[in-house]
């Protein structure tokens, strides 16, 4: 049985008894050698706890910020979910814990992420701007922050309630 490479923690149970830790490394194949029975049952158990991935530092398009992932979906933030501010605008904290919960009235049931988040407006004088001087971006005073709930659903799910800013890559705070 091949154990996916993103599975840390996999256990495979032959007759609910587990095989030795190092039989079951994410990225390998779980060797069984055994006089097989009728009736055996072999069970894998993949857990998928939600993970911060960053990528790699010389991509500077992704510095200080982090992708959700849980097992081998990664997820996304999009409009549909936050009625106040862009979803650009999000920071999560890195201590904030991110729960997982089935949503089987979201587009036909999916496992969402929710967390307690920061959305930190631009300041003013960016209102418009594309591009400032940086001496006048250095006396901006900073923008409006303020506590919001985060709402992350799985990649393959956006886009199917609308239109509207969406994100994968969130700033960490």
């Amino acid at each position: 049985v091949r154990i996916p490479g993103w599975a840390s923690g996999a256990r495979v149970e032959i007759n609910s008894e587990s095989l030795p830790a190092s039989e079951a490394a994410g990225g390998q194949y779980a060797t069984m050698r055994r006089v097989w029975k009728v009736g055996d049952v072999v069970q894998v158990v993949l857990p998928m706890p939600v993970e911060r991935i960053v990528s790699h530092p010389r991509v500077l398009e992704k510095a200080n910020r982090v992708a959700l992932r849980r097992g081998p979906l990664f997820y996304c933030v999009e409009a549909a979910d936050h009625q106040i501010g862009d979803v650009r605008d999000f920071v999560l904290p890195d201590d904030v814990e991110i729960v997982a919960a089935m949503r089987p009235d979201l587009l036909g049931g999916v496992v969402v992420l929710t967390a307690d988040a920061e959305m930190e407006m631009a300041a003013p004088g960016w209102h418009g701007a594309l591009y400032r001087t940086a001496d006048a971006a250095a006396k901006d005073q900073p923008g409006r922050s303020s506590s919001v709930t985060l709402t992350a659903i799985p990649y393959y799910a956006w886009a199917n309630r609308g239109t509207g800013p969406m994100t994968v890559w969130l700033r960490r705070g």
